[in-house]
């Protein structure tokens, strides 16, 4: 009985409950991002709130102050009633130079944030045919958005495989002529002719159509051939990340004279639009006259198609990262004790997670 007892205890989290491993990777997601959320709340409740509180507390003072000094001569019911249709009118767009939501490039723009969802707010229907119109095109539009990501992230991660393989190749072939180099020096002569040979041999293979490679230097299998050679995630991970970063500044540097915005509330701006999160606090093109304006406009329209195309890819592949730490998580959870008084063979143990297949990712996977 001690001992069962003790074998009970040594069992992981996963095996006590019987759990599988997709739904364990699927419950401790959920946790870790139900704490993730808890924690961004407090922080931003201590940066913002306090600013909150500050801007609040000067507003009413200053109006309870303008109805107390103009209130002998001001009808305060009349004065809400237009300060309700004021805030409603620049809500909307009607005041100062701001250009027309609903001519048709500013219904064009509306279209492009509720199909790439970004949905930044300061453009809605306001009437009910409008809305209802929303929900289907949205539907049919949000479907054919995401689609049209997907078909971006495996071309574009296609396209850093093949960049990547390029240089996997470049470095392969400097070092075995490192090798032969240094065989030379040292007079290793029975090794260099054997090089040479195997060389040869693979010239003349990947000079027949059908002749496999026997260069073992350029990679596994085929060298010409993507199957043969795959990079590591990490690395398509990172190339993702400087492109997007890469697309950021350069917006960033346009809309900074254009929209007199800070360089830092542009790159902010690009981060929530490409990130498709869409605050609406920030929006370019709305005003109603730029210098080049059509040439502004459609380069805009770029930045952001270009910008969500790799935030959206450069999300998935960093998904791919995320399963995988889980799945580390769980094998641990699922105890692999080293004092069990079990043999090992009869430990009940997670089965290894299932390689990520993703495009031009498989060979050089995450757990690698």
């Amino acid at each position: 009985m001690p001992l069962q007892n003790a074998a009970s205890r040594r069992k992981g989290w996963c095996t006590r409950l019987n759990i599988r491993a997709d739904n364990a990777r699927f419950l401790l997601l959920a946790v870790l991002m139900l704490v993730y959320m808890l924690a961004g709340a407090a922080v931003f409740m201590a940066i913002e709130g306090p600013r909150e509180q500050a801007e609040k507390a000067k507003y009413f003072k200053f109006a309870q102050d303008f109805r107390a000094r103009y209130a002998a001569v001001l009808n305060l019911s009349e004065l809400d009633d237009y300060l309700s249709l004021h805030a409603d009118a620049f809500t909307s767009g009607y005041l100062t130079d701001r250009r027309p939501r609903w001519d048709y490039s500013g219904s064009f723009y509306f279209v492009g944030t509720v199909v790439s969802t970004i949905g930044f707010g300061m453009t809605t229907p306001r009437t009910i045919a409008g809305k209802a119109l929303v929900i289907w095109y949205g539907f049919l539009g949000c479907s054919g958005a995401i689609l049209f990501f997907n078909l971006f992230l495996e071309r574009i991660i296609t396209f850093w495989a093949l960049i990547l393989r390029q240089l996997h190749q470049l470095s392969s072939r400097l070092k075995a002529a490192r090798k032969r180099r240094r065989a030379r020096q040292s007079g290793e002569l029975q090794y260099e002719t054997a090089t040479v040979t195997a060389a040869a041999t693979a010239q003349s293979s990947a000079a027949s159509p059908s002749g496999p490679s026997t260069d073992k230097t350029v990679g596994e299998g085929s060298a010409d051939s993507l199957d043969s050679w795959k990079p590591s995630v990490y690395k398509v991970q990172f190339l993702l990340l400087c492109t997007a970063c890469g697309i950021a500044c350069t917006a960033s540097a346009v809309y900074q004279p254009v929209e007199s915005w800070t360089y830092f509330d542009s790159v902010y701006f690009c981060f929530v639009a490409f990130s498709t999160i869409g605050f609406g606090d920030l929006v370019v093109s709305q005003r109603s006259d730029y210098a080049f304006s059509t040439l502004y406009r459609v380069g805009n329209f770029c930045f952001l198609m270009l910008g969500c195309c790799c935030i959206y890819s450069f999300f998935n592949v960093t998904s791919l990262v995320l399963r995988t730490m889980l799945d580390r998580m769980i094998r641990r959870l699922d105890c692999r004790c080293t004092n069990c008084l079990r043999p090992k063979a009869k430990m009940r143990t997670l089965p290894p997670p299932p390689r990520f297949r993703r495009n031009a990712i498989t060979e050089r996977d995450v757990e690698e």
